[in-house]
């Protein structure tokens, strides 16, 4: 039999696909179903004369020991247990004798729990303490390697392996005795327990002697030793906190002088980098709390200088990762910690040489998505550089201040559109520039752009840039450039909306062209998502022609087995559903088999495959054994698959709001691939799976014809009867995740939809009283900063028997200061949740409220303008959805709103504004005798420097007052300041209580608004006049009825047609 094997496991050598299939088929049908393989591969590992033959027969015994081992004799086991250790030591190769411990590991994990092999770990002590160097580096591997398979065995015996590790790990002859050593402390970090202070101090204690190992590695340029000791470092990142925490800081260091040491290997740069990068995600409270990050912008934008290479080029380097670090840091710190002095380093860069304005600017454009607020309100200082980077000499420079402008398009679009005239112009005239790095750039930035502008301005371009756009998809540019004016094309059409009509014959005839022209996969999804842009935006008929070539494009493209060209063509399926509506019932076979089959495709291509394959081999993983996604995920890994599984699951979705009835047949399986993706390692799958769900939910019950829901918590509220057992499976499912949702972007996803479908459905949707306060349970932990996804460094709080060891952690635990942007944006989705509640429950949430109102007042007194901003806002939200039920809180709610009005942020004081006007209007409590007060600090609010809401809101605020208790108001000073500033210009949703009050008072005949009639006229002609949604519903009707009665008593004003 060993000759058989050894001559087939030749055979798998040579470069002949057949002959491998067939040595392979050969192995596993005539001889890895007998028990004798096993003794045979391990003979060969011991005699076989080449290597490449020795290693495969290692790693092929490793995998025989599981269904072999207990089926050989005893005598048998004990010679390969004696021959296999003396070979180990023996073998001159590394790569076998890495293998051959393996398989050591492998029968060791049956042995020893039985008592088998009681001599093996004496003899890896020795082998690991002997003066032979080649005997210690044979036991410190095997027992590494151990931990791969006996991590419990171990567990036991921590003291002496950490006795044992600190001399080796000192080894004065071998780095790779040290840094073998530095892995097998790093696994057992991964074990041990959070209340095990022995060992959590006898790892710290080691934590020096490993930095200074890694740094060892990285001196003597060994890759293979370097890498793993690099993952060690990245892994304890996310352990307990308190292994490392006391000596992070200095870790810290350590990686940005090794990622800024330009003379280092790029590699080693890139490692160190990554490290930061890692450690600004999960470690962001003691980051914040170590008041560096300023200090890691200002290095990030030193290594930015450097060259950022070929952009073709995929591959990461030390400028790239520099960008990726301070937006994780952008994205997970204060503002007043990142971009506030980011700005301020590009203002005194700007002054210096090109290589710095272009990373400043890179910085100022990647940082935008975490400091959208900030941004917002600096925009003109940061586009004084956009615009200088834009007219730069330098291309490079160039190139930087596109990207810039990109960034801060999609995150602010309405900003960037108000800004057309002066932007466009430029941005195009760099797209027709010389230098095609630059005019795809250009291209790129005035796609993000297009997309930002309302259709009024993008019809004064449109005649212009589609004939260019058109040109230069027919000109000789390369297909890189093309693909990016597609995506520009796309969105004009998209903003431009029907107006587009005219250009359909034309843009289609090149789209086609391309399509049929060319097999370059992001060409081809580029043209299928303009097709898909264009049809959405000209309509049914106006694209009729193009309907059935599209979609059969489209329908080729989801059986590519691209990932990428897929995930373009379930957008278009999800764009024609929007057309065509339930028309689209034909080809949702075909296109719901598509988006099942991506949702459950296995997250590795092939080169991940061979890679993760590589790894198992190295490292003793087992492909298959149900670990993968926690591996992918340890990992780090974000596939196209992950990304195309996204697209998937929103299709789904969107698929459904659109075709309705067409889509039932496929609801119920639809629901179970959802629920499943809900489960997904990448935080997009799971985000797009939460909206799809709530979506299904909305949609059925949108279909089923309800009855109108009644407020409040009833065991007698129901949904209909088709519509509760998805609402119950959704709601499990949503439950059962918010328990371990470790991503922001995740829960705020399910708050957001939660509240809306809440809104929609009514109190039914919430389910139990179980279900419900676990529900509130979640919102109250991230509103107290305590959920899952919140955690980090505070994760693992200890407790109070925490004990002296403890006292050098203090430092984990950060005073409540400034939050990011995202914990924000996090805190207004809860609170959004509770509003819902609120409106919902009514009298039912009267006394839960009590439970959230501390912490919403603990927001009030936030450091950070967006929380205080969403908690009066919040509280002015719940007193109108308790409506008479928070009369019991007006006392408190109300001195945070007065606190609120007087805040030195503008949207704190215009948020507060509107707040007090609904407590006014819905507590039944008196608050006249605060109404002076109350118009004193809205006074501000009409002029100077304040929100663009700010006067609407008082106005808002104002009205609601004189609605509830009209003769506490001096009317003759108030009225006149209300009318003098009507119509209102930016807040609508204030027109309602305005006009309210307005007609009723005019109706009772009030002599100060009847002596304000001539200037009110035209205020009345003027929001009748203007778009439906400025003013809606009953208020609406009762300012036309108030109209209809002042013309008949005083002729047409200008308002018939309206009438």
């Amino acid at each position: 039999m060993e000759q058989g094997i050894a001559q087939a496991l030749s055979e798998t050598l040579v470069p002949d696909s057949e002959r491998i299939a067939a040595a392979t088929r050969r192995l596993k049908d005539d001889y890895y179903v007998h028990a004798e393989c096993l003794p045979a591969l391990i003979a060969i590992v011991e005699e076989h004369q080449l290597e490449q033959i020795r290693q495969l027969a290692a790693v092929e015994a490793r995998k025989q020991v599981v269904p072999h081992w207990n089926a050989q004799e005893e005598t048998v086991k004990t010679r390969l247990r004696s021959t296999l250790l003396q070979k180990t030591l023996n073998e001159a190769s590394k790569l076998v004798r890495h293998s051959e411990a393996r398989i050591v590991a492998a029968i060791a994990k049956i042995d020893l729990p039985q008592n088998a092999w009681p001599d093996l770990p004496g003899f890896l002590v020795a082998a690991a303490t002997s003066s032979d160097v080649h005997a210690r580096e044979v036991g410190v591997y095997v027992l590494y390697t151990l931990f791969d398979t006996m991590e419990e065995l171990l567990g036991d015996r921590m003291g002496d392996l950490f006795n044992l590790f600190t001399t080796t790990i000192n080894d004065g002859e071998s780095l790779e005795v040290r840094a073998t050593t530095l892995l097998a402390v790093g696994r057992m970090a991964e074990i041990i327990a959070v209340d095990d202070r022995a060992s959590i101090q006898q790892f710290r204690a080691l934590l020096p002697s490993m930095t200074a190992i890694l740094q060892q590695t990285v001196e003597a340029g060994n890759q293979e030793l370097a890498r793993p000791a690099f993952e060690v470092f990245q892994t304890l990142l996310i352990l307990e906190p308190q292994l490392i925490s006391k000596h992070l800081e200095d870790l810290l260091r350590f990686m940005v002088a090794l990622g800024s040491e330009s003379a280092a290997d790029d590699e080693y740069r890139v490692l160190a980098l990554s490290w930061i990068l890692t450690c600004t995600r999960y470690r962001k409270k003691k980051v914040k709390s170590l008041r560096c990050a300023p200090d890691l912008v200002r290095t990030m934008l030193q290594i930015g200088r450097e060259d950022t290479g070929d952009p073709a080029d995929e591959e990461d380097n030390p400028a790239r990762m520099a960008y990726r670090v301070v937006d994780a840091l952008s994205t997970g710190l204060p503002t007043s910690h990142v971009y506030e002095p980011l700005l301020a380093m590009a203002g005194q860069n700007f002054k210096t040489d090109a290589p710095s304005r272009k990373s400043s600017l890179i910085c100022l454009g990647v940082a935008v998505e975490g400091a959208v607020e900030y941004v917002s309100q600096n925009l003109d200082t940061i586009m004084q550089f956009v615009l200088a980077g834009l007219g730069d000499e330098d291309r490079e420079v160039q190139r930087a201040a596109l990207l810039a402008l990109g960034q801060i398009a999609d995150e602010l679009p309405e900003d960037i559109g108000a800004r057309h005239e002066q932007l466009l112009p430029l941005v195009f005239a760099l797209v027709q520039s010389h230098g095609e790095e630059v005019a795809k750039s250009a291209m790129n930035a005035l796609d993000a752009m297009l997309e930002s502008l309302d259709k009024d301005h993008m019809l004064k371009y449109l005649a212009d840039l589609v004939p260019a756009f058109l040109v230069m998809l027919r000109s000789p540019i390369e297909l890189e450039i093309k693909a990016t004016v597609l995506n520009a094309l796309g969105s004009a059409a998209h903003s431009s909306e029907d107006a587009f009509r005219p250009f359909v014959e034309s843009a289609m005839h090149v789209v086609l062209s391309l399509i049929a022209e060319n097999e370059d996969v992001d060409l081809r999804s580029a043209a299928v998502d303009c097709a898909g842009a264009v049809m959405a935006a000209v309509g049914r008929e106006a694209f009729s022609a193009y309907i059935d070539k599209t979609a059969s494009i489209a329908g080729d493209a989801m059986q590519t087995e691209h990932s990428r060209l897929r995930e373009c063509a379930f957008s278009f399926f999800a764009l024609l559903a929007r057309v065509l509506g339930q028309d689209v019932a034909p080809y949702l076979q075909a296109v719901v088999a598509a988006l099942f089959a991506s949702l459950d495709q296995g997250e590795l291509g092939d080169e991940d495959s061979t890679a993760i394959e590589d790894l198992n081999i190295e490292e003793g993983l087992e492909v298959g054994d149900g670990d993968d996604d926690d591996v992918i995920k340890s990992l780090g890994f974000s596939s196209a698959i992950a990304i195309e599984k996204e697209a998937a699951a929103e299709a789904l979705g969107e698929i459904f709001v659109h075709s309705r009835k067409a889509f039932l047949p496929y609801i119920e399986g639809s629901t179970a691939k959802l629920n499943e993706a809900v489960n997904h390692f990448y935080e997009g799958v799971r985000k797009s799976a939460v909206s799809s769900l709530y979506r299904f939910v909305a949609t059925l019950y949108s279909m089923s014809n309800p009855a109108q829901w009644r407020p409040g918590f009833s065991s007698e509220s129901s949904l209909p009867a088709d519509v509760a057992p998805l609402t119950d499976t959704v709601r499990a499912t949503v439950l059962d995740l918010l328990q371990i949702e470790d991503e922001k972007i995740v829960v705020m996803e399910v708050f957001r939809n939660l509240a809306e479908t809440l809104r929609l459905c009514g109190p039914a949707l919430l389910g139990s009283s179980d279900e419900l306060e676990a529900l509130c349970n979640n919102l109250v932990a991230v509103l107290k900063g305590e959920h899952a996804c919140q955690e980090d460094d505070a994760a693992f709080a200890f407790g109070n028997d925490a004990g002296p060891a403890d006292e050098d952690e203090d430092d984990v635990f950060v005073e409540a200061d400034e939050s990011s942007e995202y914990e924000a944006m996090l805190l207004d989705a809860a609170a959004d949740v509770v509003i819902a509640l609120a409106s919902t429950l009514k009298a039912s949430f009267e006394t839960p409220f009590g439970i959230f109102l501390p912490l919403v007042e603990r927001l009030a007194r936030s450091q950070n303008s967006s929380e205080r901003a969403t908690a009066v806002a919040t509280l002015g939200e719940v007193a109108a959805g308790l409506g008479q039920h928070v009369s019991v809180y007006t006392d408190r709610i109300f001195s945070c709103l007065m606190n609120g009005l007087g805040d030195n942020d503008r949207e704190v004081r215009s948020n507060s504004a509107y707040a007090v006007g609904l407590l006014c209007q819905f507590s039944s409590q008196d608050l006249t005798p605060q109404y002076l007060s109350i118009l004193q600090k809205l006074q501000p609010l009409f002029a100077g420097d304040n929100h663009r809401f700010a006067k609407d809101n008082a106005i808002g605020c104002t009205a609601r007052m004189i609605l509830a208790r009209r003769e506490a108001v001096p009317m003759a000073q108030v009225l006149p300041v209300v009318v003098a500033n009507l119509p209102l210009t930016e807040d609508f949703a204030e027109n309602t209580p305005v006009y309210k009050m307005l007609c009723a008072l005019l109706k009772a005949g009030d002599a100060t608004a009847l002596a304000h009639i001539d200037a009110l006229l035209p205020v009345f002609a003027s929001v009748l006049s203007a778009q439906p949604e400025q003013l809606t519903g009953e208020a609406r009707s009762e300012l036309t009825e108030v109209c209809r009665e002042l013309q008949a008593q005083r002729g047409d004003f200008g308002l018939a047609s309206f009438l």
